[in-house]
């Protein structure tokens, strides 16, 4: 994996909060939509039970399951479906896993951009050798870091490079952090706009983030759900744009109870040139009713992709039809976007074709 420029890792008294070089607003000018219907991506070997996070890497389709005692961590062919490996323990002991495994760090543009399971209760980051945890059918990591109490409740973690972590969400103090486990140094990045808010301490039930990394960009990129906006920063911690898809006010939204909040952006990952947005744009309270439509696939949908330059321009737009939409990946070379269907039992891994 490529290692972030020197100054990632040693100039911490200097890095902070950057207004950014620019800002981009995602409704100017309009663009196309396009509204794509979903194909199941039929899983050769296993039946999933509950699938809640998935990445691919070495075109490995990479599954992990919540509420699953064992082998709840899956990969599979990209190409045919077939199953390549399971395993995973739930426990507290040496290689075992906790029953709360973090939606995986979107890490691209690398040719060794490894897939890192966070296990949110014991705190470890675990980098995941894909193709060697396949050949030798066995789990094999290239790096494992445990954050500090400091990082108790974040929701995001991944690892960069052998001495360098990011984290997001949970976190008063910032949207993210990055964490050099070598020198023992941590920058916080905040947005201008809230980092000084007088209501400080309470923006943590906020800043519940989703982050990407885009190493042929030299891009992070950032979003909290409840805030209609995500910022773009450069390796050096420089915020270059702030796209905002809508006005928002912060007194408003830490006002209202969770449930009668905005779920704004569901999942960020980032392409070769672009950066997608999952965005949803509803009440807990309007999703539970969509939830219980029986006739959901003919009603107002739910899930929207939006696709962005790495200059924060709105380039298109996608409505996924046929049911609700979570979490996404893409399949580069097919062209194809990947995402678990929660409104299905089963066969909910599908796959979109752009």
């Amino acid at each position: 994996m490529k290692k972030i420029p020197i100054i990632l890792l040693l100039l911490f008294p200097f890095w902070g909060c950057s207004g950014g070089s620019g800002s981009a607003e995602s409704d100017k000018p309009t663009v196309q939509n396009t509204e794509l219907k979903p194909s199941i991506f039929k899983l050769n070997g296993k039946e999933l039970l509950n699938p809640r996070s998935i990445s691919i890497a070495d075109s490995v389709l990479i599954v992990v399951e919540s509420a699953v005692p064992n082998n709840f961590i899956s990969m599979f062919s990209i190409n045919d479906g077939n199953l390549l490996f399971e395993d995973g323990v739930r426990g507290r002991g040496p290689g075992e896993f906790s029953e709360i495994i973090q939606h995986t760090v979107s890490m691209k543009g690398d040719q060794n951009s490894n897939p890192s399971i966070f296990d949110w209760v014991s705190k470890n980051i675990h980098e995941l050798d894909v193709h060697s945890t396949i050949v030798n059918n066995a789990f094999e990591f290239r790096n494992r870091h445990i954050l500090t109490p400091e990082f108790m409740l974040v929701q995001r973690a991944s690892i960069l490079n052998d001495s360098t972590a990011i984290a997001a969400g949970g976190m008063y103090q910032a949207e993210f952090a990055t964490i050099d486990f070598k020198n023992d140094g941590v920058n916080f990045i905040a947005y201008n706009q809230i980092e000084h808010h007088p209501d400080h301490r309470s923006l943590i039930d906020l800043r519940r983030g989703e982050i990407a990394v885009n190493f042929r960009n030299e891009s992070i990129v950032h979003a909290s759900k409840w805030f209609p906006n995500f910022a773009i920063y450069d390796f050096n911690l420089e915020q270059k744009h702030i796209v905002k898809l809508k006005d928002y006010d912060v007194d408003h939204i830490l006002a209202l109870p969770e449930n009668e909040r905005v779920l704004y952006i569901k999942d960020i990952k980032t392409t070769d040139d672009s950066i997608w947005v999952l965005y949803i744009g509803k009440t807990y309270e309007e999703m539970e009713e969509y939830k219980e439509d029986e006739a959901y696939n003919r009603s107002s949908h739910i899930s929207k992709v939006f696709r962005y330059n790495f200059s924060g321009e709105l380039l298109e737009t996608f409505t996924l039809l046929d049911g609700y939409y979570q979490f996404m990946e893409f399949d580069e070379i097919n062209n194809r976007l990947f995402t678990i269907d929660i409104m299905k039992d089963d066969d909910n891994i599908v796959y979109f074709q752009l």
